[in-house]
């Protein structure tokens, strides 16, 4: 089994690096003055299963500083502001193009380190207070992984279908990143926009139809840890399509719901047999993380879930491997019982279990609908004894309710919960 070793993921930066001193942008010296500095900008994402690809159109990128004296090919901040308020430049400055890429990017692509530069631009030291990315109305003229011509500028495929995502009207004024940022004398900033797919597509009702609403954070690479691993099974043979999710725990939240917060979700490499030169990546991930403690959920159906604790520094460089030991499958019902008093409240499941530093983390969150019913990992031997979960059922408006679940390989369990009304405030 290969692993990536450190030296791979500083050549991904390399080839990063390398990209973004290759694309377009506003800047019209690529040698930095000691009246200028560098901006590297560049896209990632979070990932997710629940589509075959994401594909987002992006035109132009534009920052603001603060200060009215014109660098390059500049618009006025007052004839492009949507009354949206620059803090760090009170309302005051100068929106300055530094990239236009006018390309289509599948998000999906762009996990697990992979990293699409949108583009470099030297720009006038000084501070910069925001960033607008504004979405295309016209995909480029590549293909997607169907081999067809872009249908949409912006788009989702499900079961080889192609779906548009309506962007609200709202976005037009391009998206806003509030995100402060100094451009130092010959010094290069990294900016890198984690684009979070899941979260971003949102379906409109019963309707069917998709929209596009950009969840979108600025990351400053310099800040930024980084965390790789394998997850292999018992046979450390790696594992494709596992969920790797990055969590964080705060016992002093009121809400039980609360406590248990996802920062991102990857999902490890599926391999690339068929690719010349053959790589063996089949298993591995990587996520960068701003400094702090996590911890690592790791989970595939037919395996026991895992989780890891970390605290990573700036620029650390961590590796953090799984091997997964297979599990049984049981079932939990659950059964709203007032669900039609509750109406049309989304009524979330979600089945947590215990780090090894005793804070929770989640396993799996669904949904509820009437007939609800999940298989879980649990005891592989009828001799074992069964596995526990935290249950925590909550929706908006009503308290939120914990209880122990317990699941054993083959077999049913029940669990009928009635939701009580949060009171009203006095």
């Amino acid at each position: 089994m290969k692993t990536l070793k450190k030296s791979d993921w500083l050549l991904a930066a390399l080839v990063f690096l390398l990209l973004a001193a290759c694309s377009g942008g506003s800047g019209s010296d690529s040698g930095a003055s000691n009246t200028t500095g560098t901006l590297s900008v560049g896209l990632t994402d979070a990932s997710t299963e629940d589509y075959q690809a994401v594909y987002v159109t992006i035109d132009e990128v534009r920052v603001h500083r603060c200060d009215t004296e014109p660098e390059g090919e500049v618009v006025p901040a007052d004839a492009q502001d949507d009354g949206l308020e620059d803090d760090a430049c009170d309302g005051q400055g100068t929106w300055i193009t530094m990239a236009t890429p006018h390309k289509t990017y599948n998000l999906l692509e762009l996990v697990n380190g992979k990293v699409a530069s949108l583009g470099v631009a030297e720009l006038a030291t000084g501070t910069y207070s925001q960033m607008r990315l504004y979405l295309g109305e016209t995909a480029d003229d590549g293909l997607n992984i169907l081999e067809e011509s872009h249908p949409y500028p912006n788009y989702v495929i499900v079961d080889d279908v192609a779906h548009e995502l309506k962007v609200p009207s709202g976005y037009q004024s391009g998206i806003k990143l509030v995100h402060a940022f100094q451009i130092v004398a010959g010094s290069t900033v990294d900016l890198l926009l984690d684009f979070d797919a899941a979260k971003s597509v949102v379906k409109a009702g019963k309707s069917g139809k998709r929209a596009l609403k950009p969840v979108i954070k600025i990351l400053g690479t310099v800040n930024l840890a980084t965390l790789s691993g394998v997850v292999t099974d018992d046979q450390q043979t790696g594992l494709g399509g596992v969920e790797v999710a990055v969590q964080t725990f705060n016992d002093q939240a009121a809400d039980p719901k609360d406590r248990v917060t996802s920062v991102t979700t990857t999902y490890t490499a599926a391999g690339q047999e068929n690719v010349e030169p053959y790589q063996d990546d089949k298993g591995q991930y990587l996520v960068r993380l701003l400094p702090g403690s996590y911890n690592i959920a790791v989970y595939e159906p037919g395996f026991f879930p895992q989780c890891r604790s970390v605290t990573p520094e700036s620029g650390d460089v961590l590796n953090a491997d799984f091997s997964l030991v297979p599990a049984g499958t049981g079932s939990v019902t659950v059964t709203i019982e007032n669900s039609p008093e509750v109406g049309d409240t989304e009524i979330i499941l979600s089945f947590r279990q215990t780090c090894p530093n005793e804070e929770p983390f989640e396993v799996v969150a669904l949904p509820y609908v009437d007939g609800f019913q999940v298989d879980l990992p649990g005891r592989y031997d009828p001799d074992d004894p069964p596995v526990e979960y935290e249950l925590v059922v909550s929706a908006e408006g009503w308290e939120t309710h914990v209880e122990t679940v317990v699941v054993a390989a083959g077999e049913i369990s029940e669990y009928p919960v009635s939701l009580t009304a949060t009171p009203s405030p006095l």
